[in-house]
């Protein structure tokens, strides 16, 4: 990071991603409104995901700068993909079972019925 310092962004990102970073930074300065978007990237030949968020400061001389933050979602979404796909799983067994299936969540929802009982 030190040696990031002083630096243009076009030292580091490709001229796509560059002005989309300095778009939404002057967007920051000027509406003051935070910015956030979720991206997905590839690093070092794997998918990776984060969430970028800018925020604009006003120190007390007046001057307003641009806070940016980087949050690595990358084991949150893989997590989330894991647990759909073992829903996934789940309902196909369901779906296999000679029995009437038919689920409800703590709150008394219900949630799943399997093709058997759907049928009758």
């Amino acid at each position: 990071p030190q040696a990031m310092l002083g630096r243009p962004g076009s030292d580091f990102l490709g001229p796509d991603q560059v002005a989309l970073f300095e778009s939404s930074e002057r967007e920051v300065l000027a509406s003051g409104q935070q910015y956030e978007v979720e991206e997905s990237f590839e690093a070092g030949g794997a998918s990776r995901s984060r969430i970028v968020r800018k925020n604009r400061v006003r120190v007390a001389s007046g001057r307003d700068y641009v806070a940016g933050f980087l949050f690595d979602i990358s084991d949150m979404k893989r997590r989330e993909t894991e647990a759909e796909d073992a829903r996934k799983h789940l309902a196909n067994v369901l779906e296999s079972l000679p029995a009437r299936v038919i689920i409800y969540d703590r709150d008394d929802k219900f949630v799943f019925a399997n093709h058997r009982l759907q049928d009758t």
